[in-house]
């Protein structure tokens, strides 16, 4: 999520209950990532959606997008489209997302995400004037009892001209500051496993265990993990984390 869609966003979004069940919403960003910066090289983006949800609450629906023009195409990562040395004209940017929520008998919750990115006119990427990515996502997940509860994702990414994946930087610039993406271009899968402790209202644990693999594009169709200075060396990559939470 934090490769194929705006990471962060200031702006305002409104909010109409048109049913009881649907819900509009509608409002204006500074384009993608930018901070208090606005207006920085003419970003400006909608943001809206609509939203449906069940009367038993067991199924929800929401269909989100954002669109306009993103300025300077600022990101929170080095490399990819945007943060290069120089500000330029990135062109209109379009996301869409679609997720749907469905609870299965008691304890069974299944989730459905869809993402898909656009970047059309961009003066960013040498070679091409349009980019594309997109991703599907889904998460299985089973509450056991009121303390413990189990998930698994499934995730696949593609970045197929190599513009939104950074990888140390692999993606150069040209004289005018323009991406050569060559390097970055692949299909990003990972599958995770994880598990939730909830002893009250207030603390959550919850450790899990990743794999992740890659099928490079192109001129580096190999490796995408296990950095050594501005090579890698390892084609999948196994992680395990944990992390607490305190809700107040």
């Amino acid at each position: 999520m934090a490769y194929g869609e705006p990471f962060t966003q200031t702006g305002v979004l409104c909010e109409y209950p048109l049913t009881e069940s649907i819900t509009l919403l509608g409002g204006w960003t500074n384009g993608w990532d930018q901070g208090f910066q606005f207006g920085a090289n003419g970003s400006s983006t909608f943001l809206g959606g609509i939203q449906y949800e069940s009367a038993d609450e067991r199924t929800s629906i929401m269909w989100s997008t954002s669109a306009g023009y993103w300025g300077d195409g600022a990101v929170i990562h080095s490399g990819g489209v945007g943060g290069g040395p120089t500000t330029m004209d990135n062109g209109n940017i379009f996301d869409q997302s679609f997720v749907w929520q469905q609870m299965i008998a008691k304890n069974w919750t299944y989730v459905f995400q869809a993402d898909l990115g656009l970047n059309s006119e961009t003066t960013q990427v040498a070679g091409t004037r349009n980019t594309e990515w997109y991703s599907l996502v889904n998460y299985l997940f089973y509450n056991f009892n009121d303390h413990w509860a189990a998930g698994i994702r499934l995730e696949w990414f593609s970045d197929p001209q190599g513009v939104r994946v950074d990888r140390a930087n692999l993606n150069q610039l040209n004289a005018q500051g323009q991406t050569i993406p060559a390097l970055n271009r692949a299909n990003y899968w990972e599958a995770t496993i994880g598990f939730n402790w909830r002893p009250n209202n207030n603390f959550r644990l919850r450790p899990e265990i990743r794999y992740d693999w890659a099928n490079g594009m192109g001129t580096n169709p190999g490796c995408r993990f296990d950095p050594l200075g501005n090579a890698y060396r390892q084609a999948n990559l196994w992680t395990l984390g944990i992390d607490a939470l305190w809700l107040y």
